[in-house]
């Protein structure tokens, strides 16, 4: 089985190790299975250990300045680039910051990222947004 590691670059902030990532895009399915919606999403789940710098908390609370992004997926054993995400006029729409004494991962932060576009390889949704 094939191990994996990801880097990312939120706005001004680099993460050589990312713990945790997901992403989703949507559609809404009738009771018959058929799709009944517009494609939606590209919210973007991180977790990465915490350090001192204050830049995604920073986008949280500046809830007008979107942000730009990329997620970087390689095999563990490679330095090559497998896949990669990018995401523009993103916001942090939630964020926690866990501190335990014990375990493998001290203190680590959560968040989330809403992204109005959102690109892998050759797949790309832009989401229709008025001004936020």
């Amino acid at each position: 089985m094939a191990s994996f590691k990801a880097t990312a670059k939120i706005g001004s902030v680099e993460f050589k190790d990312v713990i945790e990532c997901s992403y989703s895009l949507h559609r809404d399915v009738a009771a018959t299975g058929q799709p009944s919606s517009q494609i939606y999403g590209g919210k973007i789940d991180l977790v990465v250990e915490s350090s001192d710098n204050t830049g995604i908390i920073e986008s949280m609370v500046n809830q007008y300045k979107p942000i730009d992004g990329t997620i970087t997926f390689k095999k563990s054993d490679e330095d090559a680039k497998m896949k990669e995400l990018s995401f523009t006029k993103g916001h942090v729409v939630f964020f926690e910051e866990n501190f335990s004494k014990d375990g493998n991962n001290p203190m680590f932060m959560k968040f989330t990222v809403s992204a109005e576009k959102i690109k892998i390889g050759n797949a790309e949704h832009e989401n229709t947004w008025k001004n936020v």
